[in-house]
C-alpha cells in the first residue's frame, strides 16, 4: 500500500511518528452517492502527487507521519464500526500521536472527535459541510451521517458550522 505523501517506508511505519494518518473506509449511511469507503485510499493515491517544497517558505515539507493500516469496518453495525473506529483512534492519542483520520462518510468523525476530547480538553469542532448534520435520527438510526454533529452536540463539545447551504425544519428548530 502506498503512504500518504510518499513519506518513505521507514518513517511511514514508525510508530515514533508524532503524528498518524487513519484510514477509515466506511459507508453505511450514505444516501445520495455511494463511493465514500473508497476515500481514503483514493486520498493516500492522490497525496503522491503533492509537490512537498512549501511555495511560500521555499522549504521541504518533511513531516514525519505514520500511514496506519486501513481499519477493518466493513460489514459491521453503525454502532460496532464506531465504536471500532474509537478505539483505534483513543489508542493512538494515549501515545501522544496527534491523529488525522480519514473517512469514508461523514460519520466516523464521532469517534475520532469523542477519542481526541478525552486527550485534548476544551475541543470545540468546525464543521465545514453543505449540511448541519444535526438530526436526530436519520434512515432510522441516530449514527448516521445526517446525525453525526448532533452526537458531537450530545457529547457537550462546542460546534460552529461553516459552508451549510441546506437544513431540514427539526434542525432548525434546534440551531
Amino acid at each position: 500500500m502506498p503512504h500518504f505523501l510518499d513519506i518513505p517506508s521507514s518513517v511511514a511505519r514508525s510508530k515514533e511518528s508524532p503524528y498518524a494518518l487513519l484510514p477509515i473506509p466506511y459507508e453505511s449511511s450514505t444516501s445520495f452517492g455511494k463511493g465514500t469507503k473508497r476515500g481514503p485510499a483514493a486520498l493516500i493515491r492522490a497525496s503522491q502527487e503533492i509537490d512537498t517544497v512549501d511555495e511560500e517558505l521555499l522549504l521541504p515539507i518533511d513531516v514525519p507521519i505514520q500511514t496506519r493500516p486501513s481499519l477493518k469496518v466493513a460489514g459491521k453495525t453503525p454502532a460496532s464500526a464506531l465504536q471500532t473506529i474509537y478505539r483505534s483512534a483513543q489508542a493512538l492519542h494515549k501515545t501522544g500521536t496527534f491523529v488525522l483520520g480519514v473517512g469514508g462518510e461523514h460519520s466516523v468523525s464521532l469517534p475520532l472527535i469523542k477519542a481526541a476530547s478525552e486527550t485534548h480538553r476544551g475541543l470545540s469542532v468546525l464543521q465545514f459541510d453543505a449540511h448541519l448534520d444535526l438530526r436526530d435520527k436519520y434512515s432510522g438510526t441516530k449514527y448516521s451521517h445526517a446525525s453525526v454533529m448532533r452526537r458531537v452536540l450530545d457529547l457537550d463539545i462546542p460546534v460552529v458550522h461553516a459552508g451549510i447551504r441546506s437544513l431540514c425544519e427539526e434542525e432548525l428548530d434546534l440551531v
